[in-house]
Order: C-alpha cells, then structure tokens, then sequence
C-alpha cells in the first residue's frame, strides 16, 4: 500500500479586545483531499469488486423470494405482494408472517414493509428495483468505500476567547 499524503493546516487570527483575546480560527485535516487507499480486495486489488456486490445483491433478492414465496406474497416479476389485498395498513397483514425456516416471523413482514417505504415509493409492492437498492445500502454498510479510504477532507470553524 503507498504511504498516507495529508496536509493538516491550522489557521489563527487574534484580536485583542479590551482586556480579552479572541481568536478567530480555521483547521483543516486533508486540506487537498487526497485519496488515501488504506486496504484493498485481495483478488483484484483495487478499493471495490463489483462480482462480490452483486453476488451479494443476487443473495439478498432470493432471500426476499424464499420468504415472499413460503407467504404467498412472491409475484410472478420477482416483487413482494406486502398489501394484503389492499389494506389501508399493510402491517396488519403480517400476523401469520413466517420466515423462510417456517418459523413465526411478523417482525420480518414488518421490516420489509418499512424496506420498501425508506428505498421505493411506498406502495406495499417490494420491488426488484427497490429490493436491488437495499440490498446495496446493506452491502455498503459492511463493504463500502469508507473502509478502504482514509477520512477526507475536514474542516472546523471557530471562536476562541481567554480573559
């Protein structure tokens, strides 16, 4: 790995007022941002690997399918049926929700619901697209850019005074 570049700049302006300082200050960690790789993939050595992402964008969406299909929600595209015939709130449906093991699992009907509304539009209908979309926030949770590259650039603002 190559070494870390960084420029840590801290700026100071004082004023004298009175009896009191005050000064006025500025600093910056990475000021020209630079790119600072801290690890890599190993099989292709670079800070992402798209066949792992979807892989793990292909093992989310059968998830999604196995459990859809053991409640009868799956629809012939793939999307998940969570409107329970047209509920004015779908989350009284997920009563007799079970999960993929056959197990009662309402909390997971209910986290699907809440999945479909935070990464599609809402409408109780767990879309591929949608499901794709989740499936990459949970991926860049664990796997994301953020843990290969060293912090960006940082920069505060303030005010110190001494008496």
């Amino acid at each position: 790995m190559p070494a870390r570049r960084t420029l840590e700049l801290r700026l100071v302006k004082g004023f004298r007022i009175g009896g009191s300082q005050l000064g006025i200050f500025v600093d910056s960690r990475n000021a020209f941002d630079f790119r600072n790789v801290i690890r890599v993939f190993s099989v292709n050595a670079k800070v992402s690997n798209p066949t792992e992402r979807t892989i793990a964008r292909l093992v989310a969406r059968d998830g999604f399918a196995a459990e859809a299909q053991r409640n009868g929600r799956l629809l012939p595209d793939s999307s998940v049926d969570l409107s329970f015939g047209g509920l004015s709130d779908p989350r009284a449906g997920c009563g007799g929700w079970t999960r993929q093991g056959g197990g009662p699992s309402p909390p997971n009907c209910l986290y699907l619901i809440q999945t479909g509304r935070r990464f599609g539009n809402g409408d109780a209908i767990f879309t591929v697209a949608e499901q794709t979309c989740a499936a990459d926030a949970y991926y860049d949770v664990a796997r994301g850019l953020q843990h290969f590259t060293g912090p960006g650039r940082r920069v505060r603002v303030g005010v110190q005074a001494s008496f």
